[in-house]
């Protein structure tokens, strides 16, 4: 017989790491418009990587005060 206890933090868990997949997956999508809209603006495809992520990071650190 399993432990109610044991259950209920095995469903807290998995609604975390399903909650962390889903943010993962949000900002994938994110950083691949980022870098879409860069490289519609002229830029390479390298610099555009590198733009998406400065700005991701940016957001981040604003984010976070």
């Amino acid at each position: 017989m399993s432990n109610p206890f044991e259950d209920l933090l095995n469903d807290i868990n998995q609604k975390k790491l399903n909650e962390m997949v889903f943010a993962f997956q949000q900002t994938a999508e994110m950083m691949m418009i980022l870098k879409n809209a860069f490289i519609e603006a002229g830029f390479t495809e390298e610099q555009s990587m590198e733009f998406a992520l400065e700005t991701y990071m940016h957001n981040l650190r604003e984010a976070s005060k």
